[in-house]
């Protein structure tokens, strides 16, 4: 018997198309947007390392720094001259002014003195100033102060120059066992002059009182 071979016709049936997954970056590969602004980075660091180089080497042009302004108008000095004697115990000594250029209007005396070595302390004008005004005079016996300022008057000229400006006379108080003591300018001492608003005194030199011992009356 011949056996009929069938004939199996197999269709083919498409085969369903597998995604393809996209391509990945190779993760040890930098992007290269990453990499250009690392470029860009060093070179910028290079630039500027080399410009701080650079600089501190070329020599800028000196530039005059302005100086400081001057107090010119201090000018005036007062000290007190070497006490003399006027009699048993008795002493003068006169405050000299010396104003350089300032036009002198008014002068503040704050003298300091021991009351326990210093009596009979006063103060009267001297010659700088002609005929001047007082306008305050205080003493001060028991710590050893004088206030004492004087002024030209409204209708007068202010002066200039050097002079004595006021006198102060004074005693030593019999049987103290001192023989020297100090007589100096407090810090509110002060002058004025034509043309500033401020005050113009510029130095004050006090004195050291020497005297031989006391005689008692």
């Amino acid at each position: 018997m011949e056996t009929k071979e069938k004939t199996t016709v197999e269709q083919k049936t498409p085969l369903a198309e597998v995604p393809v997954p996209p391509a990945q970056e190779n993760v040890g590969m930098m992007p290269r947007r990453t990499l250009v602004l690392i470029l860009l980075l060093v070179v910028v660091t290079i630039g500027l390392l080399a410009i701080a180089l650079i600089i501190p080497n070329v020599k800028s042009p000196l530039i005059p720094k302005p100086a400081p302004a001057a107090l010119n108008y201090l000018q005036t000095k007062l000290s007190f001259s070497t006490p003399i004697s006027l009699g048993v115990n008795s002493y003068s000594s006169d405050v000299i002014i010396f104003s350089g250029s300032n036009k002198i209007t008014a002068v503040q005396l704050e003298i300091a003195y021991d009351p326990k070595v210093l009596t009979n302390v006063d103060i009267k004008p001297g010659t700088f100033l002609t005929s001047p005004v007082v306008l305050l005079k205080k003493i001060d016996t028991v710590n050893g102060r004088v206030s004492y300022a004087l002024g030209i008057n409204p209708s007068q000229k202010p002066t200039s120059g050097s002079g004595t400006v006021a006198i102060l006379t004074f005693s030593t108080l019999p049987g103290i066992t001192a023989t020297q003591t100090a007589i100096n300018f407090d810090p509110k001492t002060d002058a004025t002059a034509v043309g500033y608003a401020q005050p113009v005194l510029k130095q004050t030199t006090g004195v050291l009182f020497q005297f031989g011992p006391t005689v008692t009356p």
